[in-house]
């Protein structure tokens, strides 16, 4: 179950299939919001429901899948665990995509939890972009990329607006669709991941290890 994001578009949808394809995994995919979801799901049958991040597909079917071998994948860990630790428990396995969570976000999950950090296509050979960040603007994610901008070693950004005039400048837009995204990816030697300073659903301030 496939969920858009702001920056990234459709970049784990198109990733999962992939992925899938490639290990020769029979799979099918929808949106959390597909109003004939049950039925597709259904007629699949399929031996695990993976479902990106969870919230809005938990709100929307509660527990009309709970007959299935569910699974959350948690991209936002530990950023907003107060809130996911309300409703993961409604998944058979919770999957994380910190590399090594704290207890205090892995014994809040009733069921099983594990580790699953995103990863990135290797490097093409051709590789011409330098450094590029894609993400959502912060004020300590323009602290670490302004330098490197000042420096002429930041090739592009995108998400946005950003608050600095150059890394404005640097931006190729606010959203990129997924091939775009993977394919910008590909061709670019370093890809800068900076954590976020804003914990949306995070009270004690738990920290993330990437």
């Amino acid at each position: 179950m496939n969920y858009r994001f702001i920056a990234c578009g459709e970049v784990f949808a198109d990733g999962l299939r992939h992925a899938a394809q490639e290990v020769g995994y029979a799979q099918s995919d929808a949106y959390w919001d597909d109003p004939e979801l049950p039925g597709k799901v259904a007629r699949f049958k399929p031996d695990v429901l993976l479902v990106v991040d969870g919230r809005r597909f938990t709100h929307k079917w509660a527990d009309r899948f709970r007959d299935y071998n569910t699974a959350v994948w948690l991209v936002n860990e530990p950023y907003e665990v107060d809130d996911t630790a309300r409703w993961s428990q409604r998944f058979r396995t919770v999957f994380l995509n910190d590399r090594r969570p704290s207890i205090a976000t892995s014994t809040r999950m009733r069921y099983r939890s594990a580790s699953i950090p995103w990863s990135i296509a290797k490097p093409d050979a051709s590789a011409f972009h330098l450094v590029g960040f894609i993400g959502a603007p912060s004020p300590t994610r323009e602290r670490f990329l302004q330098p490197l901008a000042d420096q002429g070693l930041l090739s592009y950004l995108v998400g946005g607006p950003w608050a600095s005039p150059g890394l404005q400048r640097l931006c190729r837009s606010t959203r990129m669709p997924a091939h775009q995204t993977a394919e910008l990816y590909q061709r670019t030697r370093i890809v800068i991941n900076v954590f976020r300073d804003r914990h949306h659903f995070n009270a004690l301030g738990v920290p993330a290890h990437r």
